[in-house]
């Protein structure tokens, strides 16, 4: 490891994560460069990170769940589709840097900020019935979304918000205890698959994921307490701000 100096600020940095990725997402692209300056490549910076999102999501769900009942139900239906896309992940991010979509997904997330700026009642209302959209559009989209968890993980709170919000008709409160249950579930065949390709560094996944346990606390209550405005006030934060590193740094 090149700079040492860094494995202090590890902790600070996974509780600021834990936090974000509670509330809304993103949480990790505040980590992924700290590990990379302590000298790890690009792939096993991704896998290690995801030692840190296991020790957060064994708390937020719970949390969450305690304040705000998640649906299992529900979170099955929304399996189905995602666990293949996960899969094809695991595969690309053993093959591919995690920037090789960086502006893509640039373009994306400045994109959702877009229509959430036109259409707020769109995320923070419930409505009285989900839109009228074909099945498969649900697959298809989930199925993508399972894809980018299982490559790059960073970001996929944020684009769970926005889908089960936008596809479902969901308030966000309650799409944030569904998307806190899928990475969950996610995160247990993921660090199966990182750790037996040689993708993860132990100590520094542990002093992040400690962070991202106390920062799950935090955030689980702050978003129950504060409900749809906090979350999507955060969505659009952190949105914009990846949307706009991704494309010019």
């Amino acid at each position: 490891m090149t700079n040492p100096w860094i494995y202090p600020l590890l902790p600070v940095a996974g509780f600021v994560a834990g936090v974000v990725n509670t509330i809304a997402g993103g949480g990790s692209f505040l980590v992924l460069p700290l590990l990379v300056l302590l000298g790890m490549p690009d792939q096993v910076a991704n896998g290690t990170n995801r030692i840190a999102i296991a020790l957060q999501s064994m708390y937020s769900v719970r949390a969450y769940h305690q304040r705000r009942p998640i649906d299992p139900n529900a979170v099955l239906r929304l399996l189905l589709p995602s666990l293949p896309g996960l899969v094809l992940g695991f595969i690309l991010a053993t093959v591919l840097s995690p920037g090789a979509f960086r502006n893509a997904v640039g373009v994306l997330f400045l994109a959702f900020v877009a229509f959430m700026l036109a259409q707020p009642k769109a995320l923070l209302e419930k409505r009285e019935a989900p839109p009228n959209l074909p099945r498969w559009v649900e697959w298809v989209v989930l199925f993508t979304i399972g894809m980018y968890a299982g490559f790059l993980q960073a970001g996929v709170g944020l684009l769970l918000l926005v889908a089960l919000s936008a596809l479902q008709g969901r308030e966000l409160v309650d799409s944030n205890g569904l998307k806190l249950a899928l990475v969950a579930v996610w995160i247990i065949p993921t660090v199966i698959w990182f750790t037996a390709t040689g993708q993860v560094e132990w100590l520094p996944g542990l002093l992040v994921g400690a962070g991202n346990f106390v920062g799950a606390k935090v955030g689980a209550s702050w978003a129950v307490k504060k409900g749809n405005n906090l979350i999507f006030t955060f969505l659009i934060v952190v949105m914009v701000a990846t949307g706009v590193s991704m494309l010019f740094t």
